[in-house]
């Protein structure tokens, strides 16, 4: 709908003030950076990147300074020559991303433009991309199915399930802040406890959740309520003696050294898996069969109304 090739039923799009949701593709100075690169293969590099200007009859002398700034822009100086079939695949996008920002488009569309790209690579044009948006200050909107990716590179993000935005945030508050069960399942790892309000005692709320009684804090609550409370590994705590306001008692049943972390699998009664990370090597890591108890800081769990039924 961005880019003018399907009509939203309802609403409004609005680029630079103006209304475009009824504009053609060729009226609209946006491009795109597909998955796929979509490079023409019987044409190199410069030819590559030089074809909307070509097709917009900029003078030779304009077209080739232009090209030079975008090789440069991208890194890829000294490339002119080669044919998509002789570049790796991060090359290739180099020269998709080149081609598409040569046209100084006011909006750049960029769908999954890393997917098909190994880990390390992936990870090096994530800094590049960044490195570009920067400098330039074009608007990048960015489709991912990657978690970790849509943290490390926006500066604002939605998350939608079934054409519908469940939330639009700052990473942070996606991350810390998720306002569905959604969401909180969708970007990062979540533990997730569906609970009834069981008593209200003053400043403290205990909720009953299948597994035992977890506490929490919320003035707008009261008894009966439906919750589910989100908590996130690196916050989960574990002990091996019972935890105040807190009944929650687990099994350790695996644990999964990660280098810089340990992911540590617990196994509630009800059979519920339960991921706690931990980062401090120095702490004491609960082998696996060892009973534990686990808990968290009441403001590391984050209150979601309608349990279940949200």
């Amino acid at each position: 709908m961005i880019a003018g090739f399907e009509k939203p039923t309802s609403g409004s799009i609005i680029l630079n003030g103006k209304h475009i949701e009824n504009k053609e593709p060729y009226e609209l100075n946006i491009n795109t950076v597909f998955q796929n690169y979509a490079l023409f293969p019987h044409m190199n590099v410069y030819n590559n990147i030089a074809y909307g200007l070509k097709i917009k009859k900029i003078n030779k002398q304009k077209i080739k300074a232009r090209v030079e700034n975008m090789l440069k822009l991208v890194q890829l100086e000294g490339y002119e020559k080669r044919m998509p079939g002789n570049l790796s695949g991060g090359q290739k996008q180099r020269v998709a991303i080149a081609r598409a920002l040569i046209n100084s488009p006011d909006l750049l569309l960029l769908d999954e433009p890393l997917g098909a790209l190994d880990f390390k690579l992936r990870k090096q044009m994530q800094i590049e991309l960044k490195r570009l948006q920067k400098k330039l200050g074009i608007t990048f909107v960015y489709v991912t199915h990657d978690q970790e990716e849509a943290l490390n590179m926006s500066d604002s993000i939605v998350v939608m399930k079934d054409g519908k935005i469940e939330q639009l945030g700052t990473p942070r508050d996606i991350y810390e802040r998720p306002r569905t069960k959604f969401v909180a399942g969708f970007i990062g790892d979540s533990n997730i406890f569906d609970c009834n309000v069981q008593s209200i005692e003053k400043d403290k709320i205990y909720l009953n959740n299948i597994n035992g009684t977890i506490i929490t804090k919320d003035s707008l609550l009261k008894k009966g309520d439906h919750v589910s409370v989100i908590v996130r590994p690196e916050n989960i705590k574990y002990s091996f003696s019972p935890v105040d306001f807190f009944d929650l008692k687990a099994i350790v049943v695996e644990n999964i050294y990660l280098g810089s972390n340990t992911k540590t699998i617990l196994k509630l009664k009800d059979g519920t898996n339960v991921s706690v990370m931990s980062y401090t090597k120095n702490l004491e890591i609960p082998e696996v069969g060892t009973e534990t108890w686990i808990f968290w800081d009441i403001s590391d769990g984050v209150l979601i109304k309608g349990g279940a039924c949200n």
